[in-house]
């Protein structure tokens, strides 16, 4: 299965700080859209999510721990 998709994120998330943290902690590899706008342009705060090559029951788990890692404030990233 191949599917992309994105969630766009308040401006006050810092987005790098999640991206990292979801990597390091949970093996979760994500990306920003940061590269898809030119320099010294407004750019929106979206994660990009892409499930190509994942097992079903992988993609589920993985939404759940984005949701907890935003909802958690555990990691101030707002």
């Amino acid at each position: 299965m191949a599917m992309h998709t994105h969630i766009k994120l308040p401006k006050e998330v810092d987005i790098d700080s999640l991206i990292n943290h979801l990597n390091k902690q949970h093996n979760i590899i994500l990306d920003s859209s940061h590269r898809n706008y030119l320099s010294g342009f407004y750019n929106e705060k979206i994660l990009k999510i892409n499930v190509s090559n994942v097992e079903n029951h992988k993609i589920e788990n993985g939404i759940k721990k984005i949701s907890d890692e935003l909802e958690s404030h555990r990691h101030n990233y707002f």
